[in-house]
């Protein structure tokens, strides 16, 4: 039998060339297997504490397997292959000596092959393995490159849309559903998206490039995209083509994950969005209003501290891109930059729901290989560029949605005059011009304690002058005709 332990000895020991005639194994002990077995497999298996799991590399599949992969079933394999290479050896009647020259005999050395079989002795050896070095590996030093994309049939380097080898030393765990093929159609993904985005060219364009930034491990974008459209508009197929794509890169989120009062639950899984880029939330329930705090830290790109149930605690960069998928839009109660700058309302306006084909999630499934090749497209403009930019379209949807969550906002662009630091106008009057606008643009108004705060967000004083007196607004002469809310009555403003 081949002595597979020879070069690892003479690297730890430096055992002189008269002695390499002899076989050498390490003591008879738990830490004895272990170190045999952590060196037979040495850059093959890994064991990160932070999520409890021993990762084994596939040379058939050329990627690192997780348990639920079937990376549980390869250390199996691995373990039983050890233990009957121990017995077979002890079995051969070879001098057996430890790496002290100490000799062991043939018989104490088969005992121990038996004994190291038994469940308990197994678990203890891979107990001693995961702390091994080079077997513990950090859950930080894991899928670190934003750039680098696990696909069918290799690794996708997003920096330049080209396919490269995988390799251990990459330590990639995660991977598509589709494989990287720049040959590869997508004839029946193309008409959809055309028909979702109503032929809209820029529309198709800045989803393509959406889409491309969801293949990546990059945050510098720090939006939340909100799609909005009644049903059998395109955008849950939409969504769910590229849930199905990104596979290990995905997970849903639950309808309440961004809702004030109901999101405690992301704060309990957020160990769950390691190494997630792309977390659609599902349909929210109308009249519900957006965590915004939730919202900021999601999209922040900050380091978030979690751990699993059991697990050890650890850091991680939040890299995943939110999409909440809506029939109305979420209430949003703050009136400050911060929020709205984050949020990208995208109109899902088309209507299939005269000619349904239920059999096109099935056919966009289908090519995904060539969705892949679209969207790598769309992150390679956008990667040019440096930055996104808004087709009119959702503009004007973004513009619409602040104005009918800052109502103070919307009255003093419509009915106010603020650029005179001189001007002032009395309390009272100003509110009751503002009530008169809300209600003419089917718009609730805030009560006078929350319009005086918002007021206040947005700058202006009050000074007392007889009466008390808002300063640098007045009211225009003849302010403009309302017209009916795009997205209905608004409450809570």
């Amino acid at each position: 039998m081949v002595n597979l332990f020879d070069n690892f000895l003479n690297h730890d020991r430096g055992i002189p060339d008269q002695e390499q005639g002899r076989k050498f194994v390490r003591p008879l002990t738990d830490f004895g297997n272990a170190q045999m077995f952590a060196h037979l497999h040495r850059n093959k298996i890994i064991y990160v504490p932070q999520i409890g799991q021993f990762l084994c590399w596939s040379d058939n599949a050329k990627r690192w397997l997780r348990e639920e992969h079937g990376g549980r079933k390869q250390l199996g394999r691995l373990m039983k292959r050890f233990i009957n290479e121990r017995y077979a050896e002890a079995k051969s009647k070879q001098a057996l000596y430890t790496i002290n020259y100490e000799h062991i005999s043939n018989d104490d050395a088969l005992k121990w092959a038996k004994a190291s079989s038994a469940k308990g002795r197994i678990q203890a050896t891979l107990d001693l393995i995961k702390n091994m070095p080079g077997v513990c590996v950090s859950q930080a030093d894991l899928d670190t490159d934003p750039f680098l994309l696990g696909v069918k049939n290799g690794v996708l380097d997003l920096r330049t849309g080209k396919l490269i080898e995988n390799s251990p030393s990459l330590f990639i765990t995660r991977y598509c559903r589709a494989a990287c093929d720049p040959k590869a159609k997508a004839e029946e993904f193309l008409k959809f998206i055309a028909a979702v985005c109503l032929y809209r060219q820029n529309l198709v364009d800045f989803l393509q490039e959406v889409v491309g930034i969801a293949l990546s491990g990059l945050a510098k974008e720090q939006k939340f995209f909100i799609l909005l459209g009644t049903g059998a508009n395109g955008k849950s197929t939409l969504v769910e083509t590229i849930f199905h794509l990104l596979g290990d890169y995905a997970m849903g989120m639950p309808s309440h994950a961004f809702i004030k009062s109901e999101s405690r639950a992301i704060r309990n899984d957020i160990a769950r969005l390691l190494g997630v880029r792309f977390a659609p939330c599902a349909e929210i329930n109308t009249g519900k209003s957006l965590d915004e705090s939730m919202v900021k830290r999601a999209t922040g790109g900050d380091v978030m501290t979690a751990r699993f149930i059991g697990k050890e605690f650890f850091d991680f960069h939040l890299v995943a891109k939110f999409f909440l998928l809506v029939n109305t839009l979420p209430k949003v109660t703050g009136a400050d930059n911060g929020i709205f700058r984050r949020l990208i309302v995208i109109p899902f306006d088309a209507d299939f729901s005269a000619a349904p084909d239920k059999e096109l999630p099935e056919k966009l499934k289908a090519e995904i290989d060539g969705v892949l090749t679209w969207a790598v497209e769309g992150f390679l403009r956008w990667q040019k560029r440096g930055h996104l930019v808004l087709p009119d379209c959702v503009i004007e949807a973004c513009k619409a949605y602040r104005a009918e969550m800052d109502s103070v906002q919307s009255f003093l662009e419509d009915c106010c005059v603020t650029t005179d630091p001189n001007a002032s106008t009395p309390v009272g009057v100003l509110y009751d011009a503002y009530r008169q606008w809300a209600k003419g643009s089917l718009v609730e108004a805030a009560n006078l304690h929350l319009f005086g705060t918002l007021m206040g967000q947005k700058g202006f004083k009050k000074k007392k002058s007889g009466s008390w007196n808002w300063q640098g607004v007045a009211l225009k002469a003849s302010p403009p005709a309302t017209q009916p809310s795009l997205f209905g009555p608004v409450t809570g403003s």
